[in-house]
């Protein structure tokens, strides 16, 4: 059974601990290993063989008061390269969190389609 391993390399939030250093050491620890599928960043860190799975995106570029540092998802999948976004709570503080759901939808995937194609 092929198994895939997804590394965080970088957060979306001001403070954290991680460090361009230890991103670095994951990038080298993770090339030409197989099991790797991705990282956990705020962009594409590597080559083309890995999926990069981006947190911290809104469709309004705002910050909160809990110091996270949220990105549109044009600047995620077109600026920096990034294959999935991750929605936290622009979905899950809406009441209708699945009309606002299918709004990310709706407004992210002509972006993946330019990505693409």
């Amino acid at each position: 059974m092929n198994k895939g391993i997804i590394f965080v390399a970088q957060m979306s939030n001001k403070g954290n601990l991680i460090t361009e250093t230890y991103t670095n050491s994951i990038i080298d620890m993770c090339n030409n290993n197989k099991i790797i599928t991705g990282f956990v960043t705020q962009k594409k860190i590597s080559d083309d063989s890995y999926l990069y799975f981006t947190p911290g995106v809104s469709i309004q570029n705002t910050n909160d008061n809990i110091d996270q540092q949220y990105r549109t998802p044009k600047d995620a999948i077109i600026n920096d390269n990034c294959d999935v976004i991750i929605v936290g709570r622009g979905i899950y503080s809406c009441n209708n969190y699945i009309e606002k759901a299918i709004e990310y939808k709706l407004r992210s995937y002509p972006y993946f389609i330019e990505k693409y194609t």
